[in-house]
């Protein structure tokens, strides 16, 4: 029996932790002072990962920080990434 409950205590706590798949806290917070701009596709993960509008904010700061906006054609991932972004961003704060 005893081997039943180990199971279903492991089934149980997988089933639970997986629940929530944002990112921690850390990784938003991170972007306020690291000395580099993150990746496009990591952005945008975070950006729609995102529960709170600091978390939003802290995105659509970094690429603004960076000038994505400036620096990258449309055909870069920043383009369509800092668009999405910032349409969301402005959309919240109406």
């Amino acid at each position: 029996m005893g081997f039943f409950n180990l199971l279903f205590s492991v089934h149980s706590g997988i089933k639970n932790g997986s629940k929530d798949l944002s990112p921690p806290d850390w990784k938003y917070k991170d972007l306020r002072t690291t000395p580099y701009l993150y990746g496009s596709d990591y952005l945008s993960e975070l950006h729609d990962s995102a529960k709170e509008d600091w978390q939003r904010n802290d995105v659509y700061n970094h690429m603004v920080r960076y000038d994505v906006h400036d620096k990258y054609d449309e055909e870069t991932g920043y383009y369509a990434g800092y668009e999405k972004v910032r349409r969301k961003h402005f959309r919240s704060k109406r």
